[in-house]
């Protein structure tokens, strides 16, 4: 739904905020913002974040192939 800020009309999209906050932050993006948010904390953090991400797919396309 959309609502027009200047007249408060309310218009029906048809799309929710969930699906397309599913769509956006996907597994992917929210590795990367982990790793980036851990960078700011520990210096080189990022690193085992992404070293972390890596096993898990490799155990993932284990299991799956």
């Amino acid at each position: 739904m959309e609502v027009d800020g200047l007249t408060g009309e309310f218009k029906p999209t048809g799309k929710s905020f969930g699906s397309q906050a599913r769509r956006i932050f996907n597994r992917e993006v929210l590795f990367d913002v982990g790793a980036e948010a851990t960078n700011l904390i520990i210096p080189g953090g990022a690193i085992a974040v992404k070293l972390g991400k890596a096993v898990l797919d490799r155990r993932k396309g284990e299991k799956g192939g």
